[in-house]
């Protein structure tokens, strides 16, 4: 499953959430999400 797809379940999972005022889950999965987008930045920034 690619970084992106992965991304983006955690942010639909984190609007699920915040639909159900479970509003520290949902700031955990769109915090994690923002973490996996921005893994792929870093990593384009390694030296190869």
């Amino acid at each position: 499953m690619e970084i992106v797809s992965l991304a983006e379940m955690y942010a639909s999972d984190s609007e699920a959430w915040l639909r159900k005022k479970d509003y520290y889950t949902s700031f955990c999965s769109i915090a994690y999400a923002h973490g996996l987008l921005d893994s792929i930045l870093k990593l384009r920034h390694l030296p190869k």
